[in-house]
């Protein structure tokens, strides 16, 4: 997926993230409570008949619209 930023902040990938809906750019945030292979797990429950390549990152606010009632 191509983004179309809403800013011109040139975001650091290894500190922030940018809404693959919005835009938005924020904090990446892995404290000791990150778990990529929980992320990932919850994906595969979630999205079970998406592949893992098609992964986007969203920020809450539009998680909260996109995910799956």
């Amino acid at each position: 997926m191509k983004w179309s930023p809403i800013s011109t902040h040139h975001f650091n990938p290894k500190i922030e993230y940018q809404c693959a809906w919005c835009g938005g750019i924020f904090a990446l945030i892995r404290d000791e409570t990150w778990n990529e292979d929980k992320a990932n797990e919850e994906y595969k429950k979630t999205f079970p008949n998406e592949s893992m390549e098609n992964r986007d990152i969203v920020c809450d606010d539009c998680w909260k619209i996109v995910k799956p009632k």
